[in-house]
């Protein structure tokens, strides 16, 4: 669980830091929350609208992990994960080539 956990971090930090390019302010951009960044990728034609939402999937189970465990909770988990891995791929694919 915690490869999934540096995975989402790590994705978050170098959504920030293409998305300095569209953005004026720098502080707003840290400001921003999880899902507002990944609202902003979006609209700048980074990720696809289901790609974002996925991303908030994964984001949502996360955020589960803390609070929730057994058999029903690591299915719902395990399911998830070759979307994400795919996802994974994909998103490091296309910052190579926005840095």
């Amino acid at each position: 669980m915690k490869e999934f956990e540096l995975i989402l971090e790590i994705v978050v930090k170098l959504l920030r830091r293409v998305l300095r390019e569209y953005l004026t302010s720098t502080r707003e951009l840290a400001e921003m929350n999880y899902k507002n960044v990944f609202g902003l990728a979006a609209s700048h034609g980074l990720l696809s609208v289901d790609e974002v939402d996925r991303w908030f999937l994964y984001r949502d189970n996360r955020n589960t992990t803390a609070h929730e465990y057994g058999p029903l909770f690591a299915e719902k988990i395990v399911t998830t994960l070759p979307a994400f891995i795919v996802d994974s791929d994909s998103f490091l694919v296309r910052m190579r080539y926005q840095g």
